[in-house]
């Protein structure tokens, strides 16, 4: 996000689990957080409808409230993610793991 503000060329996207990607792109000014899904008889995954678009100034208050947000919800603040369950001990189970490889990527 500096470096988008900053102007400087930026292309970043990161699974986040479950088909989800954040991204951070020149030129949008937001980080946008969508589902991705990859369409019958193609490889390459492609972005849903389904997300949402949260500007600059949006993310810069979101960042200064999660502490509230975890004090007012306990249960999303004790959450587990997946890769910590006794199931993701080997690849396997972590391949396994629709949360974490929701497109059933192969791993080489």
């Amino acid at each position: 996000m500096k470096k988008l503000i900053s102007g400087i060329p930026v292309s970043y996207r990161q699974e986040i689990g479950g088909g989800y990607c954040v991204s951070v792109t020149s030129g949008f000014y937001c980080v946008d957080i969508r589902k991705f899904f990859i369409p019958h008889g193609h490889t390459e995954i492609r972005a849903t409808r389904q997300g949402l678009s949260v500007r600059v100034r949006e993310w810069a208050k979101l960042k200064t409230i999660v502490s509230a947000i975890n004090d007012a919800h306990p249960t999303l603040n004790n959450s587990v993610p997946c890769f910590q369950r006794d199931d993701h001990m080997n690849q396997l189970g972590a391949l396994e793991c629709k949360e974490c490889n929701p497109f059933r990527r192969e791993v080489l």
